[in-house]
């Protein structure tokens, strides 16, 4: 059963403004406060169902000053805008975004997933020499070489180097992992999916407040986000993993560790791929051959994508265009606009194959497509 539920605590701010005009007192309201909608569904339990909650607070500044023969007290300022809602730069799931969010998940969690690829990082080997040798003939080129070569080479060799000096916990950890499955356990696995902070366009030079003083000011809003996921995973019936003896299940782990599988020798051939790269970012190739990698043989349950965002409008008033005294009059106060969003999605790999996607680049994506551009000049 789904169930909606509101709680609105907001009051009504009022303040005066008297003209010069005579004894008249004008009224100014700002509905401010805090509110909470929430959106869950009861009775499914243990299976994860779909989750929302939205939090919002809204503060205006009220002038409480005298000047050009006019007094304002607890006066709310006359630009009043509405809280900006993180959903302007994270939108919420469509069924496409919950088929590649939940096969992106799958291929994260996969508990045959290698540690470090040795395959992959040994086919790559043949790539350094070429990236690192000679730099272009230009400042330009010599800068998106470098780039290149500290993201395609350096920055992966790092990695993998960084991971196999971790390889015998490596080992210990996926050991450990083949046991409980072994002996019947269900893997709760979890994986981050990224954050970011975005700044919208700043409004430059608004009317905070015009009736009687003049206060202008810059607003501008600002996103984050943090989102993460999680899958279940269980050994299959019919799989068998060495019952006997401690050796034959920590070579096994050794050579899921290791990426020494038929399976990942696949994902190696995708990843040397000229250009596969490019291709993930408009189809979920390389998340499809992780996620099917089934070297353990398991199945999984209860996809799911958390995301965390919020979304708060800043203002800098601008002095130079404000009268002294409103300004003064302001006491310091500002805008206090705040979204804040908690979600739950339920994820299921319905199409199971690439879909083409027109994606949203990141700004490293924006950055090595500048690089490759350089290379061309």
């Amino acid at each position: 059963m789904v169930r909606h539920r509101e709680q609105d605590l907001r009051y009504l701010k009022i303040g005066t403004y008297v003209s010069p005009i005579g004894p008249t007192t004008f009224y100014r309201q700002a509905l401010e406060g805090f509110r909470r909608v929430c959106d869950d569904v009861i009775g499914g339990y243990p299976a994860p169902q779909d989750f929302s909650l939205m939090e919002s607070f809204s503060f205006y500044p009220t002038l409480n000053c005298f000047g050009n023969n006019r007094t304002w007290t607890d006066c709310p300022v006359g630009y009043q805008p509405a809280v900006p809602d993180p959903r302007t730069f994270y939108p919420a799931l469509t069924g496409l975004d919950r088929n590649a969010k939940a096969w992106e998940i799958l291929a994260k969690t996969n508990p045959s997933k290698p540690h470090v690829s040795l395959p992959t990082f040994v086919g790559e080997l043949k790539d350094l020499p070429g990236l690192v040798k000679g730099y272009g003939d230009n400042l330009l080129k010599n800068v998106a070489n470098g780039y290149l070569s500290w993201r395609w080479a350096v920055k992966p060799m790092i990695s993998d180097l960084r991971k196999l000096f971790n390889f015998v916990k490596a080992v210990d950890d996926r050991t450990i992992m083949l046991m409980r499955l072994r002996a019947g356990a269900t893997l709760r696995r979890r994986v981050q999916l990224g954050s970011s902070v975005d700044l919208a366009s700043p409004q430059v030079n608004l009317h905070v407040h015009s009736e009687g003083c003049a206060v202008r000011g810059t607003f501008q809003a600002r996103y984050a986000y943090k989102a993460w996921g999680s899958a279940q995973w269980k050994l299959l019936p019919e799989s068998v993993l060495p019952q006997l003896g401690f050796g034959p299940l920590r070579e096994k782990a050794v050579n899921l560790t290791l990426g020494l599988t038929s399976h990942e020798a696949l994902a190696a051939a995708w990843e040397l791929t000229p250009w596969s790269w490019l291709a993930d970012w408009f189809a979920n190739t390389g998340d499809l051959i992780a996620a099917t990698n089934n070297s353990v043989g398991c199945t999984w349950q209860n996809v799911c994508y958390m995301r965390t965002s919020e979304a708060t409008l800043n203002c800098v008033y601008n002095t130079a265009l404000s009268d002294g005294f409103a300004i003064t009059g302001l006491r310091n106060q500002q805008y206090n606009l705040r979204m804040l969003r908690k979600e739950r999605y339920v994820c299921f790999p319905v199409i199971p194959v690439p879909v083409p996607q027109l994606p949203i680049l990141t700004s490293g994506q924006w950055s090595i497509l500048a690089a490759l551009a350089a290379q061309r000049l």
